[in-house]
């Protein structure tokens, strides 16, 4: 059979076609050992847009990725099906419905955002978990309750969706948004007075589908903003998600759920204080400690129970000052220790470099302090030192 110029688009009349019959143009092999099927038409629409393509089957066949190229869309298959055979095509309407719904959202969003602020949307991305925007400007948390809560808006009035080509003429009286210059073909979708954008994706009827539009995350990318949205059923279940975590949260501290930022600020500030009195305290310890330890013209070495990294670096630059260089341990034979050598006389990488020249060691640092691990028994470690140093 011939190969077909452009494949008919189905969706584009008919975004909750969940079933339809067309023929086979052609199915060749991919590199990948895969097969591409042309359809005369299809519902299935392809990965474009920054949207993630329809799932479902042909003839029972279940349809692994579509694409589209120069208009012609080619349906991946595991088998093949022959050039002439008459398909049934079955979308998967539950990831399709979904797609509309996030689709539906991010134009109501980009719309009223370009409206209100006068920034572009210079990337979207709709996959099978997350959907993502990317505005060239900068967004505080004022701008993105505003958006919100004015997307939401909208959703409630219930919008007609509408999508169309326009005659190219009409198309210069028309004030539209499109990311790429399309001067023929170009498919519109309206919502209201709130938008007018070029799309080729499938869409809902009425803004009321989408249900719920919730705003999860902004953080500033590539010198704009990128917004992480939810629509519809999954953002129903991102706050369930939430709100499940936020009651576990309220629980442990005792509070309501409305006390929980109340309560955290209260945590964090008892904890301050706490590191600040530990800090003290490790600060103290370690001039105790120093102070046990003779002056010396060689190296120091001092092994203590379950010290913290602060506690053995605090005491590592006392020793230090009194001492050749200063080698604190804590740990144990058997698990092995964690060490800190310091050192102003002598470069504590050399001595770092004799215990590895010696004994299992993995660490690293300055000619000033080095820290680490080491696997050995406490006797072999001071062996290896007082040899040496």
């Amino acid at each position: 059979m011939e190969k077909i110029n452009k494949t008919v688009k189905l969706y584009d009349t008919d975004a909750y076609l969940k079933e339809f019959e067309s023929v086979v143009i052609s199915c060749s092999e991919n590199e990948k050992g895969q097969f591409e099927a042309v359809l005369e038409a299809t519902a299935f629409f392809p990965e474009e847009g920054g949207q993630s393509c329809d799932k479902g089957t042909l003839n029972g066949c279940e349809v692994i990725k579509v694409t589209i190229n120069d208009g012609v869309i080619y349906h991946i298959l595991s088998e093949p099906i022959d050039a002439g055979t008459a398909v049934c095509g079955k979308i998967e309407f539950a990831h399709r419905y979904r797609n509309m719904q996030h689709h539906s959202g991010e134009h109501i969003v980009s719309g009223l955002v370009h409206k209100n602020f006068g920034y572009t949307n210079v990337g979207f991305h709709l996959g099978r978990g997350d959907m993502t925007m990317d505005y060239d400007g900068e967004f505080d948390g004022e701008k993105v309750e505003y958006i919100e809560k004015a997307a939401n808006k909208v959703i409630y009035e219930n919008i007609e969706i509408i999508a169309n080509y326009p005659e190219t003429d009409s198309l210069e009286n028309i004030q539209y948004r499109s990311k790429i210059d399309i001067k023929e073909n170009v498919r519109l979708v309206t919502i209201g007075e709130y938008d007018i954008c070029a799309c080729c994706a499938p869409h809902v009827k009425q803004t009321g589908e989408i249900g719920i539009i919730k705003i999860v995350d902004y953080y500033r990318y590539k010198g704009g903003t990128r917004i992480h949205a939810l629509c519809g059923f999954d953002a129903v279940c991102d706050y369930i998600s939430k709100h499940k975590d936020l009651k576990s949260i309220a629980e442990k501290f005792s509070v309501k759920t409305e006390k929980v930022p109340d309560a955290i600020a209260r945590i964090v500030e008892e904890n301050l204080t706490l590191s600040m009195k530990i800090s003290e305290l490790t600060e103290k310890n370690a001039k105790l400690i120093a102070a046990s330890v003779a002056e010396t013209e060689d190296i120091a070495i001092i092994f203590q129970d379950n010290m913290s990294q602060n506690e053995m670096r605090a005491v590592a630059n006392s020793v230090a000052e009194k001492s050749c260089a200063s080698a604190v341990f804590s740990g144990d034979d058997k698990s092995g220790y964690s060490f800190i050598i310091a050192s102003e006389k002598l470069k504590a990488k050399k001595v770092l470099d004799e215990l590895k020249a010696g004994l299992v060691v993995k660490g690293g640092g300055s000619d000033k302090m080095v820290q680490g691990n080491i696997n050995a028994p406490r006797k072999e470690i001071e062996k290896v030192l007082k040899h040496t140093f």
